[in-house]
Order: structure tokens, then C-alpha cells, then sequence
């Protein structure tokens, strides 16, 4: 039985008790993730869900997704790591590249890049950027609305608002304070701007809450070298910022790469273009999949 399992047998038997559950949620935060995090090496951010910080230390969360980077990222690759957040995937691909490769790791927002820093600290190969990748130099605000994952260059309203309803009853301290919206002003860059001609990156993960379109933009000379891309298709994060999964597509597969593969039940399944517009249509608000896009077949 894995983690997911457990937490879902967990909210049908045990959670149904508001003490048991008030008592196991003490534990798991002042005692089980305190542990884990110590031995680990490895910090998550305070305010969030204690199921979503527990899949973060076990290496559980989007576990498809894992285990398709540790299938095609080599010794010695240069991974470009935009979205970064705390730094789940950035260890990863430092472990994988080991120290003759490189990882360049992207996250504007403050405190999620601090807590990036500490946890990659011990991987010399890594470098850290605390800006946000878009298509013109500028400022512009960072909205923190939800959890910490969920940090977005607009804020997503209605999806804020599902987040409130559902989650109004948990225990974790920004559901407690009804998701306070938090504000950062943060730097946006191009990145072809700070690092293109410097690494020549094989691979490249992005996950920025609906602002992947800016950012590829923002972005051409490194697209155009690049084998692999891993991407989130949601459709509601794409809408906030005026565009559709189609654009998304449409980007990526300007610059050359042209097989898609949907990443799930660690393995993937490759899927046509039009297949992969209408399945990022028909994703209902806060659902979304990941989905690795090649210049070469697999």
C-alpha cells in the first residue's frame, strides 16, 4: 500500500473523527514531518497540507512523473528546472546528473526559494535563479493565494474559491486562516537573456501555474536546443492568462519538438496532437496532467 492509499483509507475511517483526526494531525506536524525533514535533508513549507509535505519527503508526489526523469536524464546532462518551488525536482535531477552535470533551478517566489536553497545547497551542480521566467524584463506581482504550489503570476480566482470551500475544515494553517492572499513583487527575465550561450540545456521541466506560454516565449534559442520538455497542461491556469492548452502545444511544437507522451502509472503513453488538445480542453477546473514533449521518439 502506498502513501496515496493510505491517506485515502485515512479520510474514509480515522478523519471522520475530528478528535482522532486533531490528534494524528499533531503528531504528523510536530513530531513525523520535523523527523523526516532532519533526516532527509530536506524542508517543506510550513502552511501547507501535511499529506502534500509527507509526499514531498517519501518521494511520492507525482510519482509518474519521477520515474520518467530518472528513465531520461544521464550523468552529466544540463537540466533547466523552471517552477522549482522547494526544490522536489530539483534534488532529483542533481542527483541524477551528479556533479559533471548541471542544474539550473528557477522559482521567483521568496519563501519557497529559500527553503530552495537550503535543500539543494549540498549539490554544488545546482544554481539557483529567484526570478520569474517570462517573455519581457520587467516586475510583476506574485500572487500566493492558495498553498505554496500554487503560487501564480494571476491570481486564479475561481479556483481560489474551490480551494476555500473544500478545504475549509482542515487543520493546516492557511486553510485555518481562510488562505490569506499573499503579494510578492518579483523580477521577471527572459531566460535566453541570462542563459542562453552559457549551458546548452538537453532537458527542461516547467511547471509555472498557467505562465508557461510567456515564459516560452521569453525563451526561443533555448527551446530550439532542448531534446525533451516535461509540461503541465491545465487547462484553467492557461485561461487566467489568456491562453488555451492549444497555444501551449502550438509553442512547443514550433521549436522542433513533436512527440507527446502522457506521463502516468510510471510509464507514458504517446499520444497525437489533436488526442492531446482535446484531453487539455476537457480538464475540469484544478485537474490537470503532466506530459513530456521530444524532438526524438522514444
Amino acid at each position: 500500500m502506498d502513501l496515496e492509499q493510505i491517506i485515502r483509507l485515512y479520510r474514509i475511517t480515522l478523519k471522520k473523527s475530528r478528535i482522532i483526526h486533531r490528534l494524528f494531525y499533531a503528531v504528523g506536524e510536530n513530531l513525523m514531518i520535523p523527523l523526516f525533514e532532519t533526516l532527509l535533508r530536506f524542508r517543506t513549507p510550513s502552511g501547507d497540507p501535511l499529506n502534500f509535505r509527507l509526499k514531498l519527503l517519501l518521494n511520492q508526489w507525482e510519482p509518474e512523473t519521477v520515474a520518467f526523469f530518472q528513465k531520461v536524464v544521464q550523468t552529466g546532462d544540463s537540466v533547466l528546472d523552471i517552477g522549482a518551488h522547494v526544490g522536489y525536482y530539483t534534488c532529483l535531477f542533481a542527483k541524477l546528473v551528479g556533479p559533471s552535470g548541471k542544474v539550473v533551478a528557477v522559482e521567483p517566489h521568496p519563501e519557497n526559494f529559500r527553503l530552495l536553497e537550503k535543500n539543494t545547497r549540498r549539490f554544488q551542480q545546482v544554481v539557483r535563479l529567484n526570478v520569474a521566467a517570462g517573455e519581457n524584463e520587467g516586475e510583476m506581482i506574485l500572487y500566493d493565494a492558495m498553498d505554496s504550489i500554487n503560487a501564480s503570476l494571476q491570481l486564479h480566482e475561481s479556483k481560489r474559491e474551490m480551494m476555500v470551500t473544500k478545504c475549509a475544515e482542515e487543520l493546516n494553517k492557511r486553510a485555518a486562516s481562510g488562505f490569506p492572499v499573499r503579494e510578492y513583487k518579483v523580477k521577471v527575465i527572459p531566460l535566453d537573456k541570462v542563459l542562453f550561450g552559457e549551458t546548452k540545456f538537453r532537458i527542461m521541466k516547467i511547471d509555472i501555474e498557467g505562465a508557461e506560454c510567456i515564459a516560452l516565449k521569453g525563451m526561443p534559442h533555448i527551446m530550439d536546443e532542448l531534446e525533451i520538455i516535461v509540461f503541465e497542461l491545465d487547462r484553467g491556469n492557461l485561461e487566467t492568462f489568456g491562453f488555451s492548452p492549444g497555444d501551449l502545444i502550438n509553442l512547443i511544437r514550433n521549436a522542433g519538438l513533436n512527440y507527446f507522451y502522457i506521463l502516468e502509472a510510471k510509464s507514458y503513453i504517446q499520444v497525437s496532437v489533436s488526442e492531446l488538445e482535446k484531453i487539455g480542453n476537457s480538464l475540469q477546473l484544478g485537474h490537470y496532467i503532466n506530459v513530456a514533449a521530444t524532438r526524438f521518439p522514444l
